[in-house]
């Protein structure tokens, strides 16, 4: 049997491709309802601590106010998704869930008193788990992965000041960071490779552990 290694590697790029790119497409498919069907799916954002406001957590990632505001979110979002379920396939829809509906709550708590709408929370929950979970692994594809998001998106920690601009919900940045943080640290971390890296079995079969990725062997 040959090394299955760079088959599934393929197959993890390509089904990490097809939910970055479904998640976008989702995206770009709300905002054209919105501009031509329902003008005022605003309302379907986060307004905290009301009752009819706690339908925005699941939905207010989906909206957005213009197109300058859509396509600012579509191209970090893509890159950090993808990060996600090629580096993390075991937890990433998991993470994704979490880091979705745990930022929302927490703008329902402490956002003002406006619609809340964008997926720039979900933006820098994903930043920062990258980031944190990067530096907590000690793997080195993952602090490089670190390192490449703190280089793209590490602007993005003045988003998190309180800002007086109407337009800007700096709730839900400090709230997808906080979610980000947590989940990076309760993410569980791979355990250490030994001495040579590598294991060897009784039968001939020669695989590198990896806690977050399905394990790749050779049979001689």
């Amino acid at each position: 049997m040959g090394n299955t290694a760079p088959h599934t590697t393929s197959l993890r790029l390509r089904a990490s491709l097809f939910v970055a790119l479904l998640l976008i497409a989702l995206l770009w498919l709300v905002f054209f309802l919105q501009q031509t069907l329902w003008h005022d799916m605003y309302r379907l954002g986060i307004l905290p601590r009301t009752g009819s406001g706690l339908v925005g957590i699941v939905t207010s990632p989906l909206i957005h106010a213009t197109l300058k505001h859509l396509y600012s979110n579509s191209l970090p979002l893509f890159i950090l998704t993808l990060s996600l379920f090629y580096f993390h396939p075991r937890h990433a829809w998991q993470v994704l869930l979490i880091s979705w509906l745990m930022t929302g709550s927490l703008v329902w708590l402490i956002g003002r008193e406006s619609y809340h709408i964008g997926a720039s929370g979900l933006v820098y929950a994903l930043t920062s788990f990258h980031f944190f979970y990067g530096i907590a692994s000690g793997k080195k594809q993952m602090i490089a992965l670190s390192l490449v998001v703190v280089f793209l998106y590490g602007s993005a920690i003045w988003g998190m000041l309180p800002s007086f601009a109407y337009d800007v919900s700096w709730e839900s940045h400090l709230s997808g960071y906080v979610t980000g943080f947590v989940l990076a640290i309760l993410q569980p971390t791979p355990p250490p490779p030994p001495p040579d890296d590598t294991l060897a079995g009784k039968n001939g079969y020669y695989f590198t552990p990896d806690a977050d990725m399905d394990v790749e062997y050779t049979e001689s």
